[in-house]
């Protein structure tokens, strides 16, 4: 009985260990295997609840670059206004003064929204979250439809060099230029079209505006001066001069026909993009080792956007147009890097759901392994103590009940005793 009542009593030690930890196993002896079985998955589990945090981090970071690419854009949809309204012959040359001083620095604004947005002491909008290349000096060409070819006046994929000022080192420099071209007029006797142009910038050391005019054979995309016909798309056939003697823009133009007499359309230089030294951002989302999703943050500067020049002019019109078409490039460009964090912040929140999903379902499954099933435990204890009760009573009767027994069994040993001594 004694013996049992030691089995009890470590029985309820287990029982009290247990209902106070809520676990069944709180050391290896309690289930060896269960207990490895069960640390792996929590440590899964851990792991996923971190990178479930990070990823938060992420979105929260994707979410402060989207709220400074709002402000952003807002700063540009004033400078477009400011140059709508200067776009107008109702504008005093004062009136174009104070519009080109505001934007300014609305763009030097833009700029400092860059360099001051950070999340956790990294600067996002630098280029520094990115791995995109950033895009090399463009031609832009902004089209007039005057008829249905109008659009095919230049070919965009054939424009190619720029030049501006006295460094003659390509499209690097700041300094703007803007070229119109326009078919003018058909001669049906000698089968030729007319095409004339001007060329501007706001560069000083270009030089008053340039006019030009040229003829091109019905059917060609060349001059009729030119010797003989030039390979279309191997090298550029037209190109333009500053008062320097630098070529600024060379271009080839679309096959002209009759019909597109009226056509117009309007070029102009987008400068090189720039971006901060590093690469995309990496976060691992603690599913398995190396699983890592990623965030890209594109470099969002006055010069990426194409606007970190815009000039005004009182007197040309042409200026004022092309200073249009730069800052909707702009607010083009910044669109679509709001849609690329957006893209991100939905698919980051697909990942988190998905990972809250699989720690739920392997905490369920390590719980099923090492928690506790109070109702049993419970019963178990109530059990236990109950044999513990019946033990000790029973004990205690036997131990209550020894002296009896000892005086009995002396008074027949006394008794074998006296009988033995009369025989």
């Amino acid at each position: 009985m004694s013996l049992q009542q030691g089995k009890t009593a470590s029985s309820l030690q287990t029982d009290v260990t247990r209902l106070s930890t809520g676990l069944r196993i709180n050391s290896a002896a309690d289930d060896p295997s269960g207990l490895a079985i069960s640390q792996a998955l929590q440590s899964r589990v851990n792991g996923i609840d971190q990178g479930t945090q990070s990823v938060q981090d992420a979105t929260n970071a994707l979410a402060v670059a989207d709220g400074a690419l709002a402000t952003i854009e807002s700063l540009l949809q004033r400078i477009r206004t400011l140059v709508v309204a200067a776009n107008s012959d109702l504008e005093s040359a004062s009136d174009v003064s104070d519009d080109q001083t505001e934007i300014t620095a609305l763009v030097q604004q833009i700029d400092e929204v860059t360099q001051n947005t950070q999340f956790n002491g990294k600067t996002l909008l630098d280029g520094s979250l990115s791995s995109n290349t950033p895009k090399g000096p463009q031609l832009l060409f902004a089209v007039n439809d005057g008829t249905s070819s109008g659009d095919t006046l230049i070919s965009t994929a054939l424009g190619y060099t720029a030049q501006l000022g006295d460094e003659n080192d390509g499209f690097s420099d700041p300094e703007q230029f803007v070229q119109q071209l326009s078919v003018d007029s058909y001669d049906a006797t000698t089968g030729t079209l007319s095409v004339g142009g001007t060329i501007e910038s706001t560069d000083p050391n270009f030089g008053p505006s340039q006019p030009f005019t040229f003829n091109v054979a019905v059917g060609t995309n060349y001059p009729t001066t030119a010797p003989f016909p030039p390979t279309y798309g191997s090298t550029p056939i037209f190109g333009q001069n500053d008062q320097n003697g630098h070529q600024v823009l060379a271009f080839n133009i679309a096959t002209l026909n009759a019909g597109d007499v009226g056509a117009t359309s309007i070029v102009l230089n987008i400068n090189a993009q720039t971006k901060a030294t590093g690469s995309n951002a990496q976060v691992n989302d603690g599913s398995a080792e190396g699983t890592n999703v990623y965030i890209d943050i594109p470099a969002v500067t006055a010069q990426n956007l194409g606007v970190n020049e815009i000039a005004l002019s009182s007197t040309d019109p042409l200026i004022n147009e092309a200073a249009e078409y730069r800052v909707d490039y702009g607010l083009n460009q910044l669109n679509s890097y709001r849609a690329q964090i957006g893209a991100q912040i939905v698919a980051l929140q697909g990942d988190e759901s998905s990972q809250q999903n699989a720690a739920v379902q392997l905490q369920s499954s390590e719980s099923s392994i090492a928690d506790l099933d109070v109702g049993q435990a419970v019963t178990q204890f109530t059990l236990d103590q109950i044999r513990s009760s019946i033990q000790t009573a029973v004990l205690s009767k036997l131990y209550s009940a020894a002296p009896n027994v000892l005086a009995l069994v002396q008074g027949n040993l006394a008794s074998n005793n006296n009988s033995s001594t009369t025989g």
